[in-house]
């Protein structure tokens, strides 16, 4: 049988998110928090995004934002973006100083130009992963970066009924080049899980994945537009 995309409002943040993942709450965003800051120490041993002083960013798929709020920290004037209103109205509740957008990447909103842009296990959930690639192609200004987060192509991670687009980390490559970004790369990393939610020191990132269901093992690809690149 097909899968079908989710709908992620209300149901799916106060069933399957909250199971699997945390609540919204305040507790949840610290927890969350602690979650990225494990999360953006990886991507910095890759890529140095740490300096966000008078560059934008723009997250997608924010959910409770935690990702935005270090971003900000970075120095980032930042969007947070999410499909979902429930999300959105939540989210900006931890953090009033972030301007936050309902938005679908497959068919955005803004017209703004971003240095960054970020979407953490965002592109395996959609029905037109190649349309949202190339929206970001677009939003990012030359020289930019579009970084990425989604589970790498094994039979559990296919298993998640809202993963309708899992893929390898070669198809996604091939899927970010045919966009039109100049240099991509992909890098996957372990975490264990359960530990960040003690402190976030303890969110550390093994250089290398798993194939093993109880630990989290995404792969971040990063994509980098040429400042020669002219939007299509």
């Amino acid at each position: 049988m097909k899968k079908q995309s989710c709908k992620f409002e209300e149901d799916y943040f106060e069933q399957y998110f909250k199971d699997e993942i945390t609540e919204f709450s305040e507790r949840g965003f610290k927890r969350m928090h602690n979650w990225f800051r494990g999360i953006f120490k990886a991507i910095n041993g890759i890529y140095n995004i740490k300096n966000g002083k008078g560059k934008k960013a723009i997250e997608f798929g924010c959910a409770l934002g935690a990702a935005s709020r270090i971003l900000s920290d970075f120095g980032y004037e930042v969007t947070a973006t999410d499909v979902s209103t429930y999300a959105v109205k939540k989210a900006k509740k931890f953090s009033p100083h972030i301007k936050f957008i309902t938005q679908d990447i497959q068919h955005p909103k803004t017209k703004e130009k971003f240095d960054l842009a970020i979407a953490f296990d965002v592109i395996e959930h959609l029905e037109q992963p190649e349309r949202a690639i190339n929206n970001m192609f677009n939003l990012v200004k030359s020289g930019g970066v579009v970084i990425c987060s989604t589970p790498n192509d094994y039979k559990y991670a296919h298993e998640i009924p809202s993963h309708i687009n899992v893929k390898s980390p070669q198809n996604w490559k091939k899927i970010f080049k045919n966009a039109g970004f100049n240099k991509v790369e992909t890098h996957q990393r372990t975490f264990i899980p359960f530990l960040y939610r003690l402190y976030w020191g303890l969110n550390f990132a093994l250089p290398f994945g798993i194939n093993f269901e109880p630990v989290c093992s995404p792969v971040f690809i990063i994509a980098e537009k040429s400042e020669e690149k002219i939007n299509r």
